[in-house]
């Protein structure tokens, strides 16, 4: 029972160092920027490297723009931190951040009303930068649009 008791310990143990061995090597996310330029909202989010992300649409309760990715450090203003908010700008009333799982990392932004959306992911200046420009929208394509997709595989 002692031998069975120490085993499990140890392995409790080698999981949780592992999974912090992974967030150490997390990509950082340096900043979150929200400006509204002309009759658009640009949201640009701009990490130690390229993210893998997935940005998508929720139109129940208030509307919101969500992007999820593999972990990542939350370094907004230099300071490290596992979940926040802000005020936004333009047509983003507020965002929050937050590690949403042990693999997944979330930041929702709250939406004034519907919006349609362009991204483009890349690498500029050895920086991630991921770009969202979000325009007025009409109510009914945006819930046709919007939903979860579908979950990524973990690795």
């Amino acid at each position: 029972m002692f031998r069975l008791k120490r085993l499990l310990i140890c392995i409790g143990l080698a999981l949780g160092l592992s999974q912090a061995a992974q967030a150490a090597d997390a990509p950082k996310v340096v900043a979150v920027n929200v400006e509204a330029v002309g009759g658009a909202t640009l949201v640009e989010i701009v990490s130690s490297e390229k993210l893998d992300a997935r940005v998508f649409t929720l139109a129940e309760g208030k509307p919101r723009v969500v992007v999820d990715f593999p972990t990542v450090i939350w370094a907004l203003d230099g300071a490290k931190t596992e979940r926040g908010d802000r005020t936004g700008a333009g047509a983003v009333v507020k965002y929050r951040y937050a590690q949403n799982s042990p693999t997944r990392s979330r930041l929702v932004f709250d939406l004034a009303g519907p919006v349609t959306l362009t991204t483009e992911n890349a690498v500029a200046g050895g920086q991630g930068k991921l770009k969202i420009m979000l325009t007025g929208g009409d109510v009914s394509a945006f819930s046709e649009a919007s939903g979860f997709p579908p979950a990524p595989a973990e690795t």
